[in-house]
């Protein structure tokens, strides 16, 4: 159970207490890689009924607490058809939220371990693939093409300047 849902199981947001939530930690980045700051992110079934989850939760870090637990304030509560997840660079852990008022963001993925990041990545790709579909050919070449295995200049294989969409 993480930081989340334990916050959302005592809060007074009623329904929201029995979601069952895929949750991490993420740091939000700019496209340059500066950190913007921690945010919790979650993606949950507002029915246990439903055959894939259907909401996105965003929730930020409140000034420490004196009881020295960290609390967490929902900031954004989002149907998933008003947002288009996406892999942004897998040798970052960064994935792209897009919002359906154009609004973008990039979140890294933070873990206690370089293990505990690999699988934590993993699920998290696992997800994308499960709300958009099938996974594209991992042998496809990049979208700006490919020419004699070079990458074009300022290009490095991987390097996240190229959202892939999934």
């Amino acid at each position: 159970m993480g930081r989340l849902w334990r916050c959302l199981a005592r809060g007074e947001l009623g329904p929201l207490r029995e979601l069952r939530l895929l949750e991490s930690e993420f740091l939000q980045v700019t496209r340059a890689g500066d950190p913007a700051g921690p945010v919790t992110v979650a993606i949950a079934a507002s029915s246990p009924h439903l055959p894939a989850p259907d909401l996105l939760l965003l929730a930020r870090p409140l000034p420490p607490c004196p009881e020295d637990h960290e609390e967490l304030q929902l900031v954004g509560l989002f149907p998933l058809s008003c947002v288009r997840l996406s892999l942004w660079s897998r040798r970052r852990h960064r994935l792209r939220v897009r919002l359906v008022t154009g609004r973008a963001f990039l979140l890294q993925l933070l873990a206690p371990s370089l293990w505990s990041l690999q699988l934590l990545f993993t699920r998290w790709l696992r997800l994308l693939f499960l709300l958009h579909g099938t996974p594209p050919a991992l042998s496809a070449p990049p979208p700006w093409g490919q020419v004699g295995g070079q990458s074009p200049p300022g290009k490095g294989e991987g390097d996240g300047d190229t959202p892939i969409v999934l």
